[in-house]
């Protein structure tokens, strides 16, 4: 009986957990459709990461979250010598918050605020 109960106690917090877990899926399979980006052959629209990397490479390009089809959250992209090239919060597509850009060699070229996408 205690040992049952042991796996019942481990058990719960697992199932907890695996439905809670978050899609993450190569970016470059995740389709547009009206400004709302989904799979190929789902009906509702994707929420989750998405991770894009360049061509012929594991080297990331970018990654960021999506809600309801919609950028959301924040948003990395890198030059292609894995330097980060712009960093930064989208809500509801648009930036919202600090983004930070950077030249390929990692010096800061520019930072700003943004509110509903417009440069404060």
């Amino acid at each position: 009986m205690r040992g049952m109960l042991s796996v019942v106690l481990l058990t719960i917090p697992l199932l907890f957990l695996s439905g809670c877990s978050e899609k993450v899926v190569d970016g470059n399979i995740l389709q547009d459709r009206g400004g709302l980006v989904d799979l190929p052959n789902e009906e509702s629209p994707f929420t989750g990461t998405s991770i894009k990397r360049h061509d012929g490479s594991e080297q990331k390009e970018s990654e960021g979250n999506l809600k309801d089809g919609v950028e959301d959250g924040i948003w990395t992209v890198w030059h292609e010598n894995g330097q980060k090239e712009s960093e930064g919060n989208l809500k509801d597509g648009v930036r919202d918050g600090v983004w930070t850009v950077w030249r390929e060699n990692g010096q800061k070229e520019s930072e700003g605020n943004y509110k509903d996408g417009v440069r404060q």
